[in-house]
């Protein structure tokens, strides 16, 4: 046997098992049920504050829920995210309890919660209702480096970032005057470093990081939103809540 004929039926040999190897892996299927993943889930914010010449910033570090997808059919997504308020982290024990303690009063409303309403997709985002402190308001969030693939493991991935603003204020995510008084007050904020003004426009960050499911889904994880709306997600600028 020639050599150029060797060398040819090693390359088919080799593109045949390969190919195996895929199938055997499998390849993205159209329509799933995804649960968030929350080791590999990250809900970031941050805000300005006048004692500092840089954001404050922080994370939440409890994230769970559940997101239904189809490729072949994007307008049928549904995601419904529940974060737990009390998991606030900012690199600060003291600042932490009084977050929790006087703006989030995560022992009366002790989660916050996401439900996708419909997807934009000129403007490549996604419109939801946000849940904070017994309020709801519609958030903007920009969607970008969207993944859907299959890990080593043979289980199937799906992975975003997605950013924006939101008006604290209007969730109510403010210090209750009637929650902390007089000198414990003060001396929490100069603790806490909240003795100065803190702004309204909160910044968002979200990486997010989600695993197929078969079967039931976990009973941590909330159910879909109702009626939900999606077209596409891509590359822009960050959008701010209507």
């Amino acid at each position: 046997m020639t050599l150029p004929r060797l060398a040819a039926r090693l390359a088919v040999r080799s593109i045949g098992i390969v190919a195996a190897a895929w199938l055997c892996l499998g390849t993205p299927a159209d329509a799933a049920t995804f649960e968030i993943e929350p080791e590999r889930t990250r809900v970031r914010f941050a805000v300005g504050h006048s004692d500092y010449t840089k954001p404050v910033k922080g994370r939440f570090e409890r994230i769970h829920g559940r997101i239904e997808y189809d490729a072949e059919a994007p307008e049928t997504l549904r995601i419904d995210v529940e974060i737990d308020a009390d998991s606030i982290e900012t690199r600060n024990r003291f600042r932490d309890e009084h977050l929790r303690a006087a703006f989030f009063e995560t022992e009366e409303f002790p989660s916050i919660a996401f439900q996708l309403t419909r997807v934009l997709v000129e403007e490549e985002a996604i419109e939801g209702t946000l849940t904070m402190k017994g309020r709801s308001h519609p958030v903007r969030l920009h969607v970008s480096n969207v993944r859907d693939f299959v890990d080593p493991s043979g289980v199937r991935v799906l992975r975003c970032k997605a950013n924006g603003t939101l008006n604290r204020r209007a969730f109510g995510v403010e210090e209750d005057p009637e929650g902390t008084a007089g000198l414990a007050r003060i001396l929490a904020e100069i603790q806490a470093g909240l003795d100065g003004f803190i702004d309204d426009e909160v910044a968002i960050s979200i990486s997010l990081s989600a695993r197929e499911v078969h079967g039931e889904v976990s009973k941590d994880a909330p159910g879909p939103a109702s009626n939900p709306k999606m077209a596409g997600a891509g590359l822009g600028t960050p959008h701010a809540i209507e």
